[in-house]
């Protein structure tokens, strides 16, 4: 069974780094692998005799199937999107005495590894309240009551011109509970899609990025093969999984919050190809990005006009939870579609309209902001 799942960035395209910082990842599926291309010769002048097959490159690719969550969403934006155009602490706030706080506020603790989250408004105490460490414990402070968390970070981005590879490697345990461990690493990786579909009825958010890649390492079949773990200045980060789901979600349309939309899906597509190269190796080819998909919500005449009418319109998908930790997406600009209405039995009338989010020369496509406990990436 896969007992651990570490993520590196790279530097340098399908190269580990010297001293790698392995981020420990939950998937609900895990697709990547490695084909090779062959060749079938059939050589007239041997008889009945069979030929051997030509052997060329190997290809690297699959999906990750990701629940979007509190730690992990700042790698999965980073290598979706783009890498971040700022980063820091989420707030520069320090605790103060005979204060009041509202919810949401967040105030930095003294011990300088905490971050407090205001859960119920009031007026803080005399003195800074002591913390324990404990992830998510409630912290009472006078009339406030807090919400404990690890040094919150405040990370953005938008589109980007470049996408940063990063790699992944796999433990796969032999057996229980003792037996041997079998490492396979995927090098060069390249997110190619981002795909976001949410709806009234679910519950969490899965975001299955496919990637593709240069090449694949075998501890069982190259030589010297020296797993994560054991490399010269590894440090490994492990996250939690807290789980975003429907419930911690707002969407906006113009920005206005969307009470008669019902699904709302949009996938980026990074179009990365990996070519083939004459020695063997693989090239990477990015391509330009693209943001299409739908939104349904029950039948209104003016989306219907502004379907018909191609308007321009913006999306911000953002998910908040007590805590302090949020993901936010936006699509400052989508174009609509021209849609018949859809008519079901027993079903009130609804739209389903195709989007395209677009790039202008004032604002990128794709947008984002996440506050989040990860430490660093």
């Amino acid at each position: 069974m896969i007992k651990n799942i570490l993520l590196y960035k790279e530097s340098t395209v399908g190269v580990v780094p010297s001293s790698p910082k392995g981020y420990s990842i939950k998937v609900e599926s895990f697709g990547l692998k490695s084909t090779q291309q062959s060749e079938k010769k059939q050589l007239l002048g041997d008889g009945r005799g069979a030929s051997r097959n030509i052997y060329g490159t190997e290809s690297v690719d699959g999906d990750l199937g990701f629940v979007l969550d509190e730690d992990n969403a700042p790698i999965i934006m980073y290598h979706t999107v783009g890498a971040f155009s700022s980063s820091g602490d989420a707030s520069s706030d320090e605790w103060a005495s005979d204060t009041a706080y509202t919810v949401g506020d967040i105030v930095n603790h003294s011990n300088g590894t905490t971050s407090l989250t205001c859960k119920t408004a009031g007026t803080s105490g005399s003195s800074e309240p002591a913390v324990s460490g404990t992830r998510g414990a409630t912290v009472a402070d006078n009339g406030v009551v807090w919400i404990e968390m690890p040094r919150l970070k405040r990370y953005i981005g938008e589109r980007a011109d470049c996408l940063e590879s990063f790699g992944v490697e796999v433990e796969d345990k032999n057996g229980c509970p003792s037996g041997a461990s079998a490492y396979t690493r995927y090098c060069g990786l390249f997110a190619n899609t981002l795909p976001l579909s949410l709806s009234g009825g679910g519950q969490s958010v899965g975001c299955s990025v496919s990637t593709v890649g240069t090449k694949k390492e075998d501890s069982l079949i190259d030589d010297g093969y020296e797993n994560l773990s054991a490399k010269t200045g590894f440090s490994l980060v492990e996250t939690v999984q807290n789980f975003y789901g429907i419930k911690d979600l707002s969407v906006y349309i113009n920005g206005v919050k969307a009470s008669k939309t019902t699904e709302v899906a949009i996938t980026s597509t990074n179009n990365v190809s990996m070519a083939d190269a004459l020695n063997g190796e693989k090239v990477d080819d990015i391509g330009q990005i693209e943001n299409s998909g739908s939104i349904k919500c029950l039948f209104n005449t003016q989306k219907y006009k502004d379907a018909a009418t191609n308007t321009v319109q913006s999306l911000k998908i953002e998910f908040k939870k007590a805590d302090g930790c949020m993901c936010v997406i936006e699509y400052p600009q989508f174009e609509m579609e021209k849609v018949d209405k859809v008519f079901e039995t027993n079903k009130t009338t609804s739209l389903d309209i195709p989007i395209n989010a677009f790039d202008t020369k004032e604002s990128k496509s794709v947008k984002y902001e996440i506050v989040s406990p990860l430490p660093s990436y």
